[in-house]
Order: C-alpha cells, then structure tokens, then sequence
C-alpha cells in the first residue's frame, strides 16, 4: 500500500514514526518559541497523520485479513502515543508560549491559526488540568471511545440484533393491528419490524446513555455546561448549540404545512389500499393520523406508481468510467483542472478492480493523487467515504507536499449507475477536491480538517451538478436539450415526499442535541425525551406511552458526530445559496470556478469559515476574525431546493 511492502511492515513504520515523532517533539521543546514551535508540533501531526490515517484505512478497506490485523495493531499503538501526545505539557507550554511572543499575531494569519486549533485540540485533551483532572480526562476518554466502539460493533453484529415480540397492548394502539391474515398479517409484520428497528440493538440503550453521561462528564470538565458547547464553541458556522438548535426548529416549522400535506397524500392512499382494515377490530378509521410505521412504505408504493418517471430519470446514468471522463471536461471548465487515469504500480493496491488518477492543473502541475474503489465485493466498507491518505502542505516553500486521497463506494464496474448514485459520487468528489486543491503552509488545517458545518459544503455543492440540465450535459456529453426532459422527471421523483424525509433528518438532529445537551436523558426518561423530539412539528400519529422507541440505537452519527449532525442540513442550505449566487445558469462558468477555488477549496480551514462565506456571499453571511458571529444558514435556501417553496 506505498508505505508499507507486506503486513509485517506496519509494526515497524509504527515504530519508526514514534522514533521520528519523538525526535520532532525534542526540538518543539528547545527550539526558541516562535513560528517554528507551530511548524514544528505541524511537522509532529503530519508525520502522525500520515501513518495513522493510512493504516485505519488499510484495516478498513484491505481485502486480506492478515493486513487488516497488522494495519488495525498499528492503529492502536500509535493511537496510544498519540494520547500521551494530546497531554503533553512540554508541548502545549512551549505552544503557549509561541502564541504570546512578541511579534506572534503579526505573523503569517495561517501559522497562528493552526498554533490556536493545535492549542485548542491540546486543551480538549485536558493538558492545562491539574494532575487530578488529567487522570479523570484520560479515564473518560478511554471510557468514550470504548462506548463508541461497542455502540459501532452492536450495528454490524448479528447477535446483536435479537428477535422482537408484539407487546399485549398493541391491540390498544390507534392504527396497529395484532394479528390476522391478507392485510392484517402484513401491518402486522410491518409494525413488528418497524418496532424492532426502533428498539434495536437493545443492548445499546445503556450504552447511548452512559456515552451521554460521559461527553457531559468530559465537557464539564472543561468548563462547558454540555457536550455540544464543547463541540461547538469557536470551532463550527453555529458557534453555539442554541444557534444549531435554531436552524433545526426553523426549518422543521418550515417543513411542517409540506410535511402534513405529503402525509394526508398517504392516508388517502392507506385507505384506498386497504379500505376495511379499520372493520377487522384494530385498523386506523379513514382519515385517522398516519402512524410511523406506514410512512416508508406507502411513500415507497407511491414510487413504485412514478415508474415512467422513474424510468425517465435513467435517461440520466453513465457509468462510474463516463462520469469521471465527465468529471475531465468538468473540471476543464470550471476551474482549469485535469483529471486523467493513470497506472497502478505493481504491489500498489488493496483489492482488485483499483483505479488511480492523477489530478493535476492545466499545465500539468500534479495538485494530488486519488484512488478509487469502486467495485462491489463481500465484506467491502459499508457506504461510501473520503479517506484522506496524505494532506497537502508546504505551499509557499520550496517543500511543496501534494495530497494523496482513495474514494471508496459500491458502484457498477462498466454499466450504468442510477441517478442517485452518480450524486453519491459526485459528493465524495466534492469532499476530494476540498483536499486537492487546498493550498495551506501546513497540513493541520489542510482540506477538509476545519469545522464539519463547513466543510460539508463542498460536496453538496457538486451534488447539484447531478440535478442541473447543463451541468449534466457536460458530465455525460450530452445535448442540454435531450435531457430536460428527464431532468424534470428525476426532480419530480426527488421532490416526492422530500418534506417528510428531511423532517425525518430535522429530528434525527434535534435528538443529537437532546443526548448533547445540558441534561441528557438516561435510561428513565430517554423513552420520553424522545418522543417529546419526534412529535416537534409532525404530521404522524402520536405513539403515546404504550410504545418507546429509541431511533438514537441505530443513528451511528450519533458517535462520530456528536452534536454536529445538523451539519448536514447547514451544509446543504448553504450549498444551495451558493450555487443560486455563482453556479445557477452557468454552471460549469469559469468565474464561478475560481470564486469556489480561491475563498472555499483553497483556504481549507486555515480561513475561518464565516469569512469564507463572507467573501461568497457578501457581508451578511458572517465576518471575519477568530472569534466570528454565528453564521447559520437560512432555511428558506433548503426548501427552495427542495421544491417545497418558490
């Protein structure tokens, strides 16, 4: 895999780069403090990173088990010395240092921007705590991390999922039904599976609230009164949970007339669909509410009836070879940007059906190295993901260091993808260039390393390039005029019931600031608390006491993005105003490119994030400085795409 030859490698480039590090660390604490303290501690976290970061990949992606146990053995010991590291005091003193000498804010604003992330990142570990405090900090961590790796086995262990029966008081239930045959046998198998997702892995429901608890414990620790304060003071677009917690409530009253409107659709529906259920002794009357358990699938009954749409929409898919050919004369345009294949080396790889492309400027200056796995085998990495391999650096010396990146999915090796997932391709593209076409000094806050609201911007930005006439006719070669049609079609389908999925994601938001916040719930009121968050603002049927489910078992986001999952909307109503402000009817226009590329890709998170937007979108979005306002998004840029307003 480039660093390593054979699995027995990886013990010893683990070793190496302690041996490296170590010596690194040695002259952070003599050297005088300066700028070179900040270069330095930067030299110490890329040395890390770039061992670490690849050996999590090879552990997760390596189709032999004997590299994944060697990658996964690597990870844990360099994972120790990096927690022996992340308490360091001799580090963090003479980083403390640098940023208050004489001279040190007239310096470079990127040199003293990483020296404030890397002083924040030292002092989220507790290294500024007493001895009494470090021991509890380094005892809740341990305990965080190790929650979080149960809760992440308990998804993917079978064994974890047991079976589920129809509790005795559903008969009492509005709108269930607990037995009979035809219809009834079906809603009754679709509640009890229904329910089971709601209630499953039940060995996790300890471990959701204990992981609460102790982000609290470790928060408060540091001065915070929750967990999402912690997260996001000084270092997100919300700055606050209370502003995060704004957008989520804005926008789920904003979905709400939308979101009745599409569950009153599926009432009609349910009650043509099965007219009598209500006479059998336990079914809905017409018109009642529509309970949960119905929604997805009566809006997937209603998909099934749009296939002329459906099949329109195909119009619309290329395979993953001539979207990344249309990715070349994309990227031509907009940014002046190649993106051409280039050959794997023997021994070069992971698993088979590899590609590799070389991403380089017009010129042909290479800006980084990406590869690509894309084709489906049993066991693969589940979804689809940006694992950065090495961070871009040294821009402005003479040591320029390019990135190298892989994207990993499941996609069709030479036949068509469906629409949806050239737009999941095109996302990751847009996490890719984030990374290669940053231009930092120093790879601490290079790409896609500053705040999650942001930096999930730029891949939803390119996910509407999958949505757009023009855009699309430049990334399949198409005429703009032969795929309107389809476009419109592909929209329709999109749109269909779009208020109630993205309500669905309002309160999977809202709950990660619930389990987040000042006070979260534990085993007792959890039940409550989350039922009190799923009821905000929606049109379904109210569950009431007989039945607690707990969606929060299976929201995996809730461990690596805790109190941050609202990102993802932020991130998609930002994206829409920008595309509306420089992308709408040009698309692919070169004045857009370089406007994206300079104040967005390039910067990466050396710049703070609201004076990034400031400069895309105009004073209004935020102002500049260290400590900038909170800048969340509109609502109404999310619902105009959406479809829901005009």
């Amino acid at each position: 895999m480039g660093l390593v030859a054979c699995p027995k490698d990886w013990e010893t480039l683990a070793r190496d780069t302690v041996n490296k590090c170590n010596d690194l660390v040695q002259q952070v604490v003599t050297v005088p403090h300066s700028e070179q303290t900040i270069s330095l501690l930067d030299d110490v976290s890329d040395t890390l990173c770039q061992v670490l970061d690849t050996a999590e990949f090879c552990r997760n992606v390596h189709t032999d088990p004997a590299w994944r146990q060697a990658a996964t053995a690597a990870c844990l010991s360099l994972g120790s010395y990096v927690q022996g590291l992340n308490t360091h005091r001799g580090m963090y003193a003479a980083l403390s240092s640098a940023l208050r000498a004489p001279g040190a804010r007239a310096g470079p604003p990127e040199t003293r921007a990483v020296g404030l992330s890397l002083a924040r990142d030292f002092e989220r570990y507790g290294v500024h705590l007493d001895a009494g405090g470090q021991a509890r900090m380094a005892r809740l961590t341990a305990e965080a991390q190790s929650l979080g790796y149960e809760l992440g086995q308990n998804l993917v262990d079978p064994g974890a999922l047991q079976g589920f029966d129809l509790p005795s008081s559903l008969a009492d239930v509005p709108g269930t039904l607990p037995s009979g045959t035809g219809v009834l046998a079906r809603r009754g198998s679709q509640v009890t599976a229904w329910l089971a997702q709601m209630r499953q892995p039940r060995a996790s429901l300890a471990l959701v609230c204990r992981l609460a608890e102790v982000r609290r414990s470790t928060a408060r620790l540091m001065g915070h009164d929750s967990f999402a304060a912690y997260q996001l003071t000084d270092f997100s677009l919300a700055q606050a949970p209370s502003a995060a917690s704004s957008f989520l409530e804005a926008l789920g009253r904003r979905l709400a007339p939308a979101a009745a409107r599409e569950a009153a659709q599926l009432v009609v529906m349910r009650d043509a669909t099965e007219p009598r259920r209500h006479l059998a002794g336990g079914g809905p009357a017409p018109g009642a509410p529509l309970d949960p358990w119905d929604v997805a699938y009566f809006k997937n009954l209603a998909r099934d009836r749009q296939r002329e749409d459906a099949a329109s929409a195909w119009a619309l898919s290329c395979s993953p070879r001539q979207a990344l050919r249309g990715l070349d004369r994309l990227m031509t345009r907009l940014m002046g940007v190649r993106v051409r294949d280039a050959a794997l080396s023997p021994g070069e790889g992971w698993a088979p059906g590899l590609a590799k492309l070389r991403v380089s400027e017009a010129d042909g200056a290479l800006l980084g190295t990406v590869y690509l796995d894309f084709q489906p085998r049993p066991g693969k990495f589940p979804g689809a993901a940006h694992f950065v391999l090495r961070c871009g650096r040294g821009h402005g010396t003479d040591a320029v260091q390019t990135p190298v990146l892989a994207l990993v999915a499941s996609l069709p090796a030479d036949q068509a993808m469906h629409p949806s997932q050239l737009e999941l391709l095109l996302h990751e593209w847009g996490h890719a260039l984030h990374t290669l076409l940053s231009r930092t000094r120093h790879q601490h806050l290079s790409g896609t390393r500053g705040p999650l609201d942001m930096m999930e911007v730029p891949s939803h930005v390119f996910e509407l390039y999958a949505r757009d006439v023009q855009g699309l006719a430049l990334l399949l070669d198409r005429p703009a005029a032969e795929l309107e049609a389809a476009v419109r079609a592909q929209r329709a389908q999109r749109r269909t019931f779009s208020a109630l999925t993205t309500l669905h994601q309002v309160h999977l938001g809202l709950l990660d600031q619930a389990m987040h916040s000042s006070r979260p719930p534990d085993e007792a009121r959890l039940a409550g608390a989350t039922a009190e968050v799923l009821g905000r603002h929606s049109p379904l049927a109210d569950l009431g006491p007989h039945l607690p489910v707990y969606p929060q078992l299976r929201f995996g986001h809730l461990v690596g993005y805790g109190a941050t999952y609202y990102s993802y909307l932020a991130a998609q109503s930002l994206s829409a105003r920008l595309w509306r402000r420089h992308m709408e009817g040009e698309p692919a226009g070169r004045a857009a490119g370089e406007a994206l590329r300079r104040n967005l890709f390039e910067p990466g998170g050396a710049l703070p994030a609201g004076e990034a937007l400031r400069r895309l979108l105009g004073r209004g979005a935020g102002e500049a400085g260290e400590a900038a306002p909170a800048t969340i998004p509109d609502p109404g840029d999310l619902m105009l795409e959406l479809g829901i307003e005009e």
